[in-house]
């Protein structure tokens, strides 16, 4: 249909879509009924298709209606994608090839939109009115009015929506997307813990609490995750150590600072950084301490983990800790983590570990990565957290309290968030974890901007996969923007909006039961679901959110 003279398409999209160049979109929502809560963040995209043919072709965005004061207007960029998903992999996926995929949501620079000839384009609004005044509300029918200005010629188009009085209930799972400080300073260049540095993180755990996330990865000493055998990554140790002697004395004043910070920002709970080395627990992490007035490394790889003087260390460092997480009012509110993603081979040493490790925890609970259902059998974990590709006999054996995760291993049928997988197959998350009763759910990257084995620091606007490691979308959700500030993700909204689904399903149960809410997932499913078996199209979760908001409004 022809809109003006530069622009020959205009049509409102869901926010699952993702709008390629050189694809017309389907994920339509132009006669769709939509409605949101008052607490909860509402996104939906205008796609256009521009016939521009000059160099300079610009249009003007503008926004009026009641949601305006709360809408962000951002451009949906596409970038470059190397290894996009594994050949052999099945399930949902847009495309495997290599290629520029949308993803990075970018604020307009003075409103204005750069036409792209003969391409498609995409414009990102976000409704959020979770710090406004809500006696400012016309609860009800509420509108938003977008104006596109070019040639001249001027076209509007407006949407509207249903903003519902009621609120979600607060998220009462776990989520946690592991959040690595020392890229931050690596790509921002300042120096580890100076005030520049520390700005950045609040600016980015800001964002990280406000996109769904109420738990956190504490770099209490350097992250020993994704690091080559006998390598390093920079070093940021929030816990100040003194060796004199054989005895040590700790700081935690910066660990107390990071708390404050996640605390102010909403985050609840909070995951102790790996007291041994990733895939197998076989070395200490890297421990700096000041001896004789001097900073040096005391433990790292060249330290065996079950090293007496290693395990002495943490049989002074655990209890002290804890008296601080105690004072700070978080017992009951913190995992510790021993090693990431032990396999079979390396059960007899996690298992030794962990037995010398308990009695200085108490009843502190050991939190890991652990897809093997051998480790829980014979107790060695306390909080498992398999791949969701491994859950079955997790589930078939009901253990309490149970987690998920997945990354780049997790390509095949089950639900991730890869740029070349379809935002439904992401958004998903949400469902399936109420389904099977998930308690909570982990991620190794909010923001690894390194390549595998952090052997080298790379850009993410032009890097997206580690070094053609791990699939587009696995190793970051959010870029780091200008002045020290995160750019969003497609995929970082389809998490956010995941969470917000399971805090919806939640809300209808305290109304209908969860029978009934199970029932009608089924019934839109079109049968049971499993992890691998589950609707990977827009329109299940439109309509099951249509259908649960209508049903929570009319109580």
């Amino acid at each position: 249909m022809e809109i003006t003279d530069s622009i020959s398409e205009l049509i409102w999209l869901s926010s699952m879509a993702k709008v390629f160049a050189d694809e017309e979109p389907k994920e339509s929502i132009e006669d769709s009924k939509l409605s949101f809560f008052v607490n909860e963040v509402y996104s939906f995209q205008l796609g256009l298709k521009s016939k521009a043919d000059g160099d300079n072709d610009f249009a003007d965005v503008e926004i009026s209606g009641s949601l305006a004061p709360f809408t962000k207007v951002r451009e949906v960029i596409s970038v470059p994608v190397k290894f996009a998903a594994k050949s052999k992999d099945e399930g949902a996926y847009l495309r495997k090839a290599p290629g520029l995929y949308p993803d990075l949501l970018r604020e307009l620079t003075d409103n204005k939109l750069r036409l792209t000839n003969g391409y498609r384009q995409a414009l990102h609004f976000t409704v959020d009115l979770r710090e406004a005044d809500k006696t400012r509300f016309n609860f009800g029918k509420s509108n938003l009015i977008v104006k596109i200005k070019t040639d001249g010629t001027e076209y509007k188009k407006e949407i509207e929506l249903e903003l519902l009085k009621e609120e979600l209930p607060k998220l009462d799972i776990y989520h946690t997307e592991w959040f690595h400080p020392d890229c931050l300073a690596d790509y921002y260049k300042v120096e580890s813990l100076s005030e520049r540095h520390w700005e950045i993180m609040e600016n980015f755990i800001k964002h990280y609490a406000k996109s769904g996330m109420n738990t956190i990865l504490v770099p209490t000493f350097t992250l020993p995750l994704d690091t080559e055998v006998g390598g390093e990554r920079t070093t940021v140790q929030l816990v100040e150590v003194k060796k004199i002697g054989d005895n040590y004395s700790f700081n935690f004043d910066k660990v107390k600072s990071f708390v404050d910070i996640c605390l102010r920002n909403g985050i609840e709970y909070f995951e102790m950084a790996h007291l041994f080395t990733q895939w197998g627990a076989n070395a200490a992490p890297k421990v700096m301490a000041k001896v004789d007035g001097n900073l040096k490394k005391i433990f790292g790889w060249e330290t065996d983990s079950e090293e007496e003087e290693y395990i002495g260390f943490l049989g002074r460092y655990i209890p002290a800790i804890i008296v601080k997480l105690e004072e700070w009012g978080l017992k009951g509110k913190v995992f510790f983590h021993l090693s990431d993603e032990p396999e079979e081979d390396c059960i007899e040493k996690y298992s030794r570990l962990k037995n010398k490790i308990t009695p200085f925890l108490g009843d502190y609970p050991i939190l890991d990565a652990v897809s093997r259902f051998s480790f829980v059998e014979r107790g060695i974990v306390d909080r498992p957290v398999p791949a969701n590709s491994h859950l079955t006999p997790f589930l078939e054996n009901k253990i309490p309290g149970l987690w998920t995760y997945y990354c780049c291993a997790q390509g095949n049928k089950v639900s991730n968030r890869f740029m070349s997988m379809p935002s439904a197959r992401t958004r998903v998350l949400g469902v399936l974890l109420y389904y099977f009763d998930i308690k909570g759910f982990l991620h190794w990257g909010y923001n690894f901007y390194n390549t595998q084995y952090s052997l080298k620091k790379i850009n993410p606007y032009e890097v997206t996969d580690a070094g053609g490691i791990f699939q587009a979308g696995d190793p970051f959700l959010v870029y780091p923007g200008e002045d020290g500030k995160p750019e969003e993700s497609l995929r970082m909204i389809s998490m956010l909006e995941a969470m917000q689904d399971f805090r919806a399903l939640k809300k209808f149960e305290t109304v209908a039961g969860r029978e009934k809410v199970m029932s009608l997932i089924e019934e839109l499913a079109g049968g049971r679901l499993t992890m691998e078996d589950y609707p990977t199209d827009y329109n299940f979760i439109e309509e099951l959110r249509r259908k649960i908001n209508l049903k929570i409004s009319r109580v």
